[in-house]
């Protein structure tokens, strides 16, 4: 087991919201609230923990009950099962707060994982819409480090984050996200029903923070991100079969279509606001190329595309299937 430790905490102006949607967690909840919990407590007075359960059927209530009484966390009453990705965004709609750390049910933060945010957050003005990620150390359902990082695992280096790349990579780990209250501000424009077309809270989040003010990335990790038996990144070789095969092909072609809507609501509700003008006319050309029917435009859109990022060329590529 990973042991947590204590470290001095660095000022920060505001106040902080740890955010976390909750469904049948109640085998490791405990150990991710005391995790936060130890670092709140011995360094900073300003954190709040806040969640809402997705309907969950085991003990997982009982548990933040429990937390509740002790005045350590709020729970936000829920209107039912929504699924993660709506419960994250109603509780940013809910919850008032200068600063948003999302967080996993399964997870452990690192001791100084608010130290290392807070330095960065103090770099930027708070009137810019600013997003901080961090890399995560795996750790299987024991929390036994696998001693692989996520970023070992993910395309292309996490370094490079410009909303050009993110267009076609997800590298933004919910769980390892963290937000200020300009760019929660810029989140709440989307609607329900933009919401119900993008893939995930935390990859369209990275996208506007990107295209509208500043994503930053913490090269080190500061959770251990627990994966169960259930939810193991890659697959040994021997034992993929032919029909395993078509399965992860048909999964990679629905990812794909989820990428097209979310791009697609991006343009339609930040592409006014992008300052970048190479971003802003990339971000174009992919819409267009969405929505193109004519096959030798097409064709031109997808040259201009591979021109200004060669790294996505095979991605771009399946589109055509």
């Amino acid at each position: 087991m990973i042991k947590i430790g204590k470290m001095i905490g660095i000022e920060i102006m505001g106040n902080i919201a740890v955010i976390m949607s909750t469904y049948n967690g109640e085998k490791y909840i405990e150990e991710q609230l005391n995790s936060i919990l130890e670092q709140i407590n011995t360094k900073y007075d300003t954190v709040k923990i806040y969640v809402r359960d997705d309907g969950s059927k085991d003990h997982t209530v009982d548990i933040l009950r429990e937390y509740e009484k002790k005045n350590l966390l709020q729970i936000i009453n829920s209107d039912g099962n929504i699924g993660v990705k709506r419960s994250f965004f109603k509780l940013l709609e809910i919850v008032e707060a200068d600063y948003y750390y999302f967080s996993d049910q399964d997870d452990i933060w690192f001791a100084d994982k608010l130290n290392e945010f807070t330095k960065q957050f103090n770099l930027v003005d708070k009137k810019i819409p600013q997003g901080i990620f961090s890399d995560l150390m795996i750790v299987d359902k024991y929390a036994v480090s696998t001693n692989i990082k996520m970023s070992q695992t993910l395309p292309g280096d996490n370094r490079n984050h410009s909303l050009n790349d993110l267009l076609f990579n997800f590298k933004v780990t919910g769980a390892a996200l963290a937000i200020n209250k300009s760019l929660r501000d810029e989140t709440l424009l989307l609607t329900k029903e933009d919401i119900k077309n993008v893939r995930m809270h935390d990859s369209i989040i990275a996208k506007i923070s990107a295209a509208t003010g500043s994503l930053t990335y913490i090269e080190k990790p500061t959770i251990y991100y627990r994966q169960h038996e259930n939810n193991v990144i890659g697959a040994s070789k021997n034992t993929i079969k032919k029909y395993e095969i078509l399965k992860k092909f048909k999964a990679k072609c629905n990812e794909l279509r989820r990428m097209e809507k979310e791009n697609k609501v991006l343009y339609e509700k930040f592409s006014d606001v992008i300052k970048n003008n190479s971003e802003k006319m990339m971000l174009k050309n992919v819409y267009d190329f969405y929505f193109q029917k004519n096959i030798f435009k097409k064709i031109l859109l997808f040259k201009k595309i591979k021109n200004t990022i060669n790294s996505i060329a095979k991605k771009v590529t399946i589109w055509f299937v």
